[in-house]
């Protein structure tokens, strides 16, 4: 099957998902997020350790953007401008001789890079839980990468961007995807990478904007202070999404002993949103999310806004946060 007839499959498979939840409703809000929310965002990108040759990654870009499609609706989000606009993370050669060829330019290229081969016969792609984009989107890619290249290009599942960057640090995976919060951080030795900066890989490309969901089925649940003493899955721990919580839970006073914490990725919280183990849970991810469109077929579901003076305090305190309103009905 090629790359396109997967991806479109995959959205098709979504949208029926939705459609169907809507159609087995009485009620005109049951399987929806029946408004405009407003929360946060952070992009996606995908960088490359620096071991891989210059035509190997020059190649990597060039199917991403010679084809965005591969990102399905995502793709609309997505451009050179941007993808080349990352600022505090070295370039991988490769990348910024394909943005230069194409009217842009980097702000730092790395030093450090692999100039002597000129080729590979395989990679490996680190993405992320199953039921996620990154793994998703890590298929199709793939697909596209062995069409175009002929190398041999395999994908695996983890729990997220920091698990991404150790494999790439490990000689698990050739390349990966990061949030842009998750690779600040390890470039800079903060937070979870605090005294010990990750080194040994590359910018490729900033990609699309993912939204940050704080997913309920429980309406009285409208605001992030309602999160108050519920049980919350706040991601797989060392996940971006892990890190995202923490950053909305403390922007909004809220520590460890006002909610009750979980540690699960996408699939499982949703099956533990419908058995009522779990009051709401954190998922960040470009949107439609499949686990929660999965779970709009089956229940009712709200989507809890990020917004206000703590929203605001938190994306002038970072240089990687943004906002976005994900639209009514999209679940």
């Amino acid at each position: 099957m090629s790359f396109k007839k997967f991806f479109t499959g995959l959205l098709a498979a979504s949208v029926l998902l939705m459609n169907s939840g809507c159609a087995a409703s009485k009620d005109a809000d049951l399987n929806l997020a029946a408004r405009d929310v407003s929360t946060l965002a952070v992009r996606a990108n995908l960088v490359v350790s620096d071991t891989l040759p210059e035509k190997v990654v020059y190649d990597i870009v060039s199917v991403i953007f010679g084809d965005t499609s591969i990102f399905g609706i995502y793709s609309d989000t997505m451009n050179i401008e941007n993808a080349s606009s990352v600022e505090g993370v070295p370039y991988h050669p490769g990348a910024a001789s394909y943005y230069e060829e194409n009217g842009c330019s980097v702000a730092e290229t790395s030093s450090e890079t692999n100039t002597e081969e000129e080729y590979v016969p395989e990679i490996t792609i680190a993405t992320g839980d199953i039921s996620g984009m990154y793994y998703n989107i890590g298929i199709a890619l793939s697909q596209a990468l062995q069409g175009a290249t002929g190398i041999v290009v395999n994908v695996i599942s983890t729990s997220g961007s920091k698990a991404n960057l150790e494999a790439i640090a490990d000689g698990t995976a050739d390349i990966g995807f990061v949030q842009a919060d998750i690779l600040h951080y390890a470039v800079n030795g903060e937070k979870v990478f605090e005294g010990s900066p990750m080194t040994g890989f590359s910018e490729a490309a900033a990609l699309y904007v993912e939204a940050l969901q704080i997913v309920t089925t429980d309406p009285d649940i409208a605001s992030v202070a309602d999160l108050r003493g519920k049980k919350v899955s706040i991601g797989e721990e060392g996940s971006g999404v892990y890190y995202n919580a923490l950053d909305v839970l403390e922007a909004y006073g809220i520590g460890g002993d006002d909610i009750e914490l979980s540690y699960q990725g996408f699939k499982d919280e949703a099956e533990s949103l419908y058995d009522g183990s779990l009051d709401a849970v954190f998922v960040v991810a470009g949107y439609p999310t499949e686990a929660v469109s999965e779970l709009a077929l089956k229940e009712s579901i709200y989507l809890v806004p990020v917004e206000g003076a703590e929203c605001d305090a938190l994306i002038a305190s970072t240089p990687y946060y943004e906002t976005i309103v994900i639209p009514a009905g999209t679940y």
